[in-house]
């Protein structure tokens, strides 16, 4: 009996508009802009071959509140980025 490869191979993330989540990602990790069709969706590539993220952008979107407060839309997901130092969020693109 063959037993199913299970790979984790990507990340959606929901959003009003693709294009400046997109660039936002790209920008912070370095990742390959492949499939943009803003405002509906992008698709980044890890260059380093690692999880890809799709970004579905849809106007019914409602984003999140921060600070979190009850009985409104709370955050579903956020991504935990380790740099070195704390400028090179800014001069990662340059």
């Amino acid at each position: 009996m063959a037993t199913a490869t299970i790979r984790w191979v990507g990340v959606a993330i929901d959003c009003r508009d693709a294009a400046p989540v997109a660039r936002f990602y790209e920008t912070l990790l370095g990742f390959r802009v492949g499939d943009f069709r803003p405002p509906g969706w992008a698709q980044l590539w890890d260059p380093a071959g690692g999880v890809h993220l799709n970004i579905q952008g849809d106007e019914r979107y409602q984003p999140p509140t921060w600070p979190e407060r009850p009985g409104e839309q709370g955050k579903m997901l956020h991504f935990e980025v380790q740099v070195d130092h704390p400028l090179c969020l800014f001069l990662h693109g340059e």
